[in-house]
């Protein structure tokens, strides 16, 4: 990534480029049994020449317990905002 960034800033683009990771499903927290299965709010990064950095959007849980009012069963915890709110 870092060859692409310097290759991008070397031919002016930089300011230009956007670049986002996606993934489709995150994991929860607790095994099935024989692993573990989908679930919501996985991770994403940004990165630009526009980007303004080093923000967290959205808030980590008070808590990971099984009570918790984000987690509805087996470690699946709902997101505290969706991923195209970075747009």
């Amino acid at each position: 990534l870092s060859s692409f960034v310097t290759e991008m800033k070397a031919q002016g683009m930089w300011d230009d480029v956007v670049f986002f990771t996606v993934s489709d499903f995150a994991r929860t927290l607790t095994s099935n049994g024989q692993g573990f299965d989908h679930a919501w709010g996985g991770n994403h990064f940004l990165a630009g020449g526009q980007v303004k950095g080093g923000k967290i959007l959205g808030s980590f849980p008070d808590s990971l317990a099984a009570d918790s009012a984000l987690n509805i069963g087996r470690g699946r915890l709902i997101p505290t905002l969706g991923w195209e709110s970075i747009w």
